[in-house]
Parts: structure tokens; C-alpha cells; sequence
């Protein structure tokens, strides 16, 4: 008897409907009902204005800057965030972030840089510790988004919401 298992990936083109929230503290992902949630906004948390094409993303400052950009909302990236590769060579330059050890079996590209473990990193208004950071377009991945208690994308009202218990 053979073991059978499906892995499906569900992408902007179906999530842009939904109002899909991820509750870390809970280990749940909840979808609500859209217009439910705009009602309810306070209880959500910090609100962006999200733009679901033709990726998740906010206009933000990144991490590790201070200009605005396009910020890319990314669930599938492990890291807490990625920068162009001239900040992160910047930054590291300037000593405030230490080399992470890729995989030894990993063959690694000439130029390549890795990503970088900052202790501490301000980012709207709020530090936050131990922050890994890779090269790439400005985004914000996976691990920093389970810094926060709950992460609420309204797709169909275009709203991110950051929830840190705090508020």
C-alpha cells in the first residue's frame, strides 16, 4: 500500500479573493469574510494599504532602510526579510550584522552573498531582535511576519493588518 501525498500551491491568482488571516499564536489560518473584517479594522491591528498585483506587497520603507519602496509580503520566503544586495553590503560593511553558515553540502556561487543575522533592527517604529536578512528584492518573509501575534491580508479591500498584541 503506497502513500500518497498532494502539495498544491495557491497563488495571488486565487488568494486575491479572500481575506486570509494567519493566527501564530494560534497555529491557525482563518479566511474571513472581507467586508466582516474592514468593519472590525481596530481589532486587526496596524493597517497597510496592500496591493495584491501582480504580488503581495506595501509601500514601505524595507527592512535595514528608510526610503520607501515596494515591499513584497512574501509567505513563502523563510527569511525575515531581503534588501538589494548594495544594502546588505553596506550594512554589513558597517559591521552591525554577523555571516549566517549556508549548508556545507551546498555549493556556493562566486559573488554570492549570505544572508546576514542583525541583533537588532528598527522597523516602523518598532525593534526588533535577532532579524535574518538575505539578498533580494525588498521584501518581508515568513519568520518576521510570526513576530506578530496574527497577520490579516484583506485582499478583496486591500488591507494588511499587523497584529502585535500590543496595540
Amino acid at each position: 500500500v503506497g502513500v500518497s501525498s498532494t502539495q498544491a500551491v495557491l497563488g495571488m491568482d486565487c488568494l486575491q479573493h479572500y481575506c486570509i488571516q494567519l493566527d501564530f499564536e494560534s497555529r491557525r489560518i482563518r479566511f474571513l469574510d472581507p467586508d466582516a473584517a474592514a468593519a472590525d479594522a481596530a481589532a486587526l491591528g496596524k493597517e497597510f494599504p496592500l496591493k495584491s498585483r501582480p504580488q503581495a506587497s506595501i509601500d514601505h520603507p524595507g527592512i535595514l532602510q528608510e526610503r520607501r519602496t515596494t515591499l513584497i509580503v512574501d509567505t513563502g520566503d523563510a527569511l525575515d526579510g531581503r534588501v538589494p544586495v548594495e544594502v546588505l553590503r553596506s550594512k554589513a560593511r558597517l559591521g552591525h550584522a554577523e555571516r549566517l553558515p549556508l549548508n556545507p553540502d551546498t555549493p556556493i556561487p562566486p559573488g554570492l552573498i549570505h544572508p546576514l543575522l542583525f541583533s537588532e533592527v528598527r522597523w516602523d517604529d518598532r525593534t526588533y531582535r535577532d532579524v535574518i536578512v538575505g539578498p533580494g528584492p525588498n521584501l518581508l518573509g515568513l519568520r518576521f511576519l510570526g513576530r506578530y501575534r496574527r497577520v490579516t491580508f484583506n485582499f478583496p479591500r486591500g488591507r494588511l493588518y499587523l497584529d502585535s498584541g500590543n496595540e
